[in-house]
């Protein structure tokens, strides 16, 4: 999975793990596929939101990498 799909609460639990002065890499593309959030609850409480997602919005985390990769999906496969 990657970070910008791991809920909050579910990413601070191995931050809290952390050795003093330990670092946090968190990896993903807030633009595809949005955390998964099944109770309304959680979501009125604002917590539908990826840890990602709320360091992107504070400006404490922006690395944007560029590698060239591009997704190719072969013909074949889109005819169903």
């Amino acid at each position: 999975m990657q970070a910008a799909q791991a809920l909050e609460p579910a990413a601070l639990v191995p931050v809290q793990l952390l050795a003093p002065g330990g670092h946090v890499v968190l990896v993903g593309d807030p633009k595809q596929l949005p955390p998964t959030v099944l109770s309304r609850a959680a979501e009125a409480s604002n917590l539908a939101q990826s840890l990602f997602e709320r360091l992107q919005q504070v400006g404490l985390l922006v690395s944007d990498l560029d590698f060239g990769i591009f997704r190719v999906i072969p013909k074949s496969s889109l005819e169903c």
